[in-house]
């Protein structure tokens, strides 16, 4: 069965405004000062950061922290959300079942017990 994390609008948004700039500083990594703004990493790789938002020069693509992470840490979304509150030391939501998988599960359930309850009324030497 699959799990999902119920993440409020403000969880998602507290994720994708985290400053990216403190964030990789807290990781060691290095970046400078480029005017308004800071750039981290090296020629083809060089991205443009300011506070929560990025951009690749090079590839033409950017965001907001959550892409970051997804796409620098290769994490899916979940994990992405996950990761950026931890670091900010917020709660995370507990995780859930997903609830149309139960529903299925439940109903196969259902069908077995009926085919027995079935069984047993027109043959009761089955059900002992």
């Amino acid at each position: 069965m699959g799990e999902y994390i119920p993440f409020s609008r403000e969880d998602v948004d507290r994720a994708s405004q985290t400053n990216l700039v403190e964030f990789l500083r807290r990781r060691g990594e290095t970046l400078k000062r480029s005017g308004g703004e800071w750039q981290w990493g090296e020629g083809s790789n060089k991205v443009t950061i300011r506070e929560n938002e990025w951009f690749h020069q090079y590839e033409l693509v950017g965001g907001d922290a959550i892409a970051f992470v997804r796409r620098w840490y290769n994490l899916n979304f979940p994990e992405a959300v996950t990761f950026l509150l931890t670091e900010q030391n917020a709660a995370i939501p507990e995780p859930m079942v997903r609830v149309e998988r139960i529903g299925i599960y439940i109903g196969r359930y259902i069908g077995i017990v009926i085919i027995l309850q079935l069984l047993c009324a027109k043959k009761a030497q089955y059900c002992h």
